[in-house]
């Protein structure tokens, strides 16, 4: 719903009594610049890095290094400083397995508000590189605080001689003026064109292929924290089967290589919501880049539709089915009306509580998304039912999220990393450590919201 709509949903509130209209308002408007979980709550990467080989017909090898700037993700940006922050960046590339350094660069770069990954602007800097294997190291550094993130990628150069290699896959998108590669792994459902840009060396004489398949990942609503756990193994947990392809999902491009070094650029039908494996193959090697497709808009929250599902967390079975049964979107809008209506006849109460749930709706699809939104993960979960949390302690692939203040003071949630995820996938899947001993929080944290006591 654009911003003009949103307010003459407003005004129309303020004229009839409906409940949603002014929560669903600030919805659309929510840049928190960073708020939310306190400053040692956001995992690395603040930034999104990706480190992409090529070769210029010479066999010259270069390292073009891309960064994604999402302000709203990074902590880099602090509340009320603006839409801009200095940041500098530091490219450090390392040897590998000797460590011995082998370029290093630092500037400022003054970097502007973005709400997610989807819509960052794009850092890039290229670097001359010797063939083999490196360390990219990339650090991020507010100029004003010196708070700042590094992220880390290994990267193998090929020459030009020896077997086939493909190198560089990425994806670009077409902006209507340019193509721009998409550093963060996930896109929307609205991009016109996209494709796939690669390079294939020493294959001359042979033939490669670019396939597109939709993958089988989870898309399931995060269970309470006190049911018994999914099994391990499980799609639940795991989160993706990059052996498992949604049937007639499939496109194969077969590629005829002339040149010694043959470049790629492959167009892609549009892709509806999910997750693919994009992947450039010669008959001895392949490479695999994993893309995550979101519904348009994402991650913001600026329809009663897009916050009617979260609302699983709080509302019973029988109110979520009459939430749910309408699918026009004014008959909608009055069942979510009625539904906080009935429960909080404060009008300005209903509109404060509305407004904050979907605010932590959409901090959680900014922090968490992976394969799937982040209001459906664990820890969006936790963050939209209990609040943010007053501390969080990191241990060896996990983390504890400590509350000692609000309704559900003294609860601790550990959340552990599913190991042996497939590799080169690029997310982590976050996992809550559920028991019994949680369902006394739970139910006081809903009780707490229905009447419009928000975290």
């Amino acid at each position: 719903m654009p911003l003009s709509e949103v307010r003459r949903w407003v005004a129309v509130w303020l004229l009839t009594g409906w409940v949603a209209g002014i929560g669903l308002a600030g919805c659309s408007v929510f840049s928190r610049g960073g708020g939310g979980l306190p400053a040692e709550g956001p995992r690395a990467p603040a930034f999104e890095l990706d480190a992409i080989p090529r070769l210029d017909p010479s066999g010259q090898a270069f390292l073009d290094v891309l960064m994604t700037a999402p302000s709203s993700l990074t902590g880099i940006r602090q509340p009320g400083r603006g839409t801009a922050v200095e940041v500098r960046w530091t490219v450090e590339i390392l040897e590998r397995p000797s460590g011995r350094q082998i370029y290093e660069t630092s500037w400022v770069e003054s970097i502007g508000a973005a709400d997610s990954t989807v819509a960052a602007s794009v850092v890039s800097h290229t670097a001359e590189v010797p063939p083999g294997e490196v360390l990219v190291a990339v650090t991020a550094e507010d100029e004003a605080t010196g708070g700042g993130y590094t992220a880390r990628q290994d990267v193998q150069v090929p020459a030009l001689s020896g077997p086939v290699a493909v190198l560089g896959t990425r994806v670009e998108a077409f902006d209507g003026n340019t193509w721009l590669p998409l550093v963060s792994r996930a896109t929307t459902v609205d991009r016109d064109s996209m494709r796939v840009r690669a390079q294939i060396a020493n294959g001359v004489g042979g033939t490669g292929r670019v396939v597109v398949e939709r993958l089988n990942v989870d898309s399931t609503v995060a269970l309470p924290p006190f049911a018994m756990a999914p099994p391990q193994g499980s799609l639940t947990i795991r989160g993706v089967r990059i052996e498992e392809q949604v049937a007639e999902s499939t496109l194969v491009r077969r590629l005829f290589l002339s040149d010694e070094l043959a470049e790629v650029m492959q167009p892609i039908p549009s892709l509806g919501t999910g997750a693919y494996r994009i992947r450039v193959e010669t008959e001895d090697q392949a490479l695999d880049r994993f893309l995550v497709v979101r519904r348009a808009g994402f991650p913001s929250v600026e329809r009663v539709g897009d916050l009617v599902a979260a609302m699983s967390y709080i509302a019973t079975e029988s109110e979520m089915r009459a939430l749910t049964a309408r699918l026009d979107p004014f008959l909608q809008r009055r069942a979510f009306d009625r539904f906080w209506g009935e429960r909080i006849p404060d009008r300005r109460l209903a509109a404060t509580t509305v407004r904050t749930y979907a605010e932590l709706v959409e901090e959680a699809n900014r922090r968490f998304s992976n394969h799937k939104s982040g209001w459906k993960t664990d820890q969006g979960m936790a963050t939209i039912l209990f609040g943010p949390p007053d501390r969080v302690e990191r241990l060896f692939r996990a983390e504890r999220w400590i509350y000692t203040s609000g309704p559900v003071s003294g609860l601790e949630l550990e959340f552990e990393a599913t190991p042996g995820l497939p590799a080169g996938w690029p997310y982590t899947v976050w996992t809550l450590r559920r028991g019994p001993a949680y369902e006394v929080a739970w139910q006081r944290a809903r009780r707490a919201w229905r009447r419009g006591d928000t975290p």
